[in-house]
């Protein structure tokens, strides 16, 4: 009686498995880049990061609007804290007529 012959090598076999994990990554890939533009997460798009102040390496004062309000937060390595909740209906008046920050140095 004959042996009976495998009609698919090993070798073959390798390439196919390679194939079918290359294919799979492919579809996470094509997946992770069609759902990132649905801003899943946030409904409708409501919250927005306005500005990022960088206070230290650990620091940093943000400026988020989520709906008609503004909040000024502090993050930092213990989490976040509400500094100030805005109406950002109501425009930002300056005390100072130029805007600018006067610094006489240290004494």
């Amino acid at each position: 009686m004959l042996a009976k012959v495998d009609a698919i090598s090993p070798f073959s076999q390798i390439f196919g498995y390679l194939g079918i994990v290359l294919f799979v990554f492919a579809l996470a890939y094509i997946s992770t880049k069609f759902l990132a533009k649905f801003k899943m997460g946030t409904k409708l798009g409501q919250i927005k990061l306005i500005d990022r102040c960088f206070i230290a390496s650990d620091k940093s004062i943000l400026l988020v609007k989520c709906k008609q309000k503004e909040y000024l937060i502090l993050s930092d390595k213990q989490g976040l804290k509400l500094l100030d909740k805005m109406d950002s209906s109501k425009e930002f008046e300056s005390d100072n007529k130029d805007d600018s920050v006067k610094f006489d140095g240290l004494k």
